[in-house]
């Protein structure tokens, strides 16, 4: 078993975790650090970090069925892989573009994605192991190892990971001795987690224009085409007057939204015709008014004027 492979007589380990079993398998935690808390009183207490975690899967799980094998790699694992996968895209704002400082963030040691899938063959290289590893490749590193006394080391394929040993030391000490070769795992994860949320992104947008696209579509049976334009077409000029008349019914008459052919709208037309009309001659007659009562003014000053003119001569002679 992996958990055997890289636990057994580690020194890097400080403490191991009972097995907790899940769905499709089980769960080991192991610690290679303690943390230290302070309770209220002061007192020191010490508990496992559990900063690694092995997941097994169960093996009626699979057989030598290829077919069921490739079955179970899609429903089985790709699930497990890609768990950790949507609750990391829940928190990144979507319009958020791939970039180095998100790379950083996601590869950091606190991020939840899985570092690594270690597969032992007992075997060499066969068909059967072809297609579930080039479908796990584009989701995580995959570690391809060979298990027994022959190690013979595994062609290169396309996507695997970057970190190769060749016996089971070299991979522990690859992962608990070696900073840049764990980091160098964490960044590969990480760019296959962007790889993912791209295609999810650009699903997604397929998908709600295909949405888009069906709610619009002529294809349904309760829908009649001929209907639909003979009703649409006989309620137009009608629609368009009154949307105009609800938008701005106090627009000026250059501006009017009618239709002269309609006879609603003609009526509408002759209608509003005669509020212009009353306001214009409203102000005609104010204006009138206006110059008459200037005009009056005008002529009681001149009258006034000759007046003291005249008053003033007879008191003179």
């Amino acid at each position: 078993m992996v958990s055997d492979l890289l636990l057994d007589d580690n020194e890097d380990i400080v403490d191991i975790s009972g097995w907790e079993d899940f769905e499709h398998g089980s769960i080991l935690r192991a610690s290679t650090d303690w943390i230290e808390h302070r309770d209220a009183h002061g007192l020191e207490k010490f508990e496992p970090a559990k900063n690694v975690e092995i997941i097994t899967l169960a093996r009626h799980e699979f057989d030598d069925n290829l077919t069921y094998f490739l079955q179970s790699t899609k429903s089985v694992i790709l699930p497990i892989i890609q768990s950790p996968f949507h609750s990391v895209s829940e928190l990144i704002d979507p319009r958020c573009q791939p970039s180095a400082a998100l790379a950083n963030l996601i590869a950091s040691p606190w991020s939840p994605l899985h570092t690594a899938l270690i597969i032992l063959s007992n075997s060499g290289p066969s068909v059967s192991e072809d297609g579930p590893i080039d479908l796990l490749t584009p989701h995580i590193p995959v570690i391809l190892m060979r298990h027994g006394p022959d190690h013979t080391h595994f062609p290169s394929r396309p996507h695997m990971s970057s970190f190769r040993p060749r016996s089971a030391p070299s991979l522990r000490s690859g992962l608990f001795r070696s900073p840049e070769t764990l980091s160098s795992l964490r960044y590969e994860a990480a760019e296959r987690f962007l790889r993912w949320r791209e295609v999810e992104c650009a699903v997604e947008g397929i998908n709600a224009c295909h949405r888009e696209t069906v709610s619009l579509s002529t294809n349904d049976p309760s829908w009649n085409k001929a209907k639909w334009e003979a009703e649409w077409e006989s309620r137009l000029s009608e629609d368009v007057a009154t949307s105009c008349e609800r938008e701005n019914p106090m627009r000026d008459l250059a501006q009017q939204c009618f239709d002269p052919l309609h006879l609603s709208s003609l009526v509408s037309f002759s209608m509003s015709l005669l509020g212009p009309a009353g306001r214009k001659l409203s102000r005609s007659i104010s204006s009138f008014v206006d110059k008459l009562a200037d005009n009056q003014v005008r002529i009681a000053m001149v009258g006034s004027l000759c007046l003291g003119i005249g008053v003033g001569m007879m008191i003179r002679g």
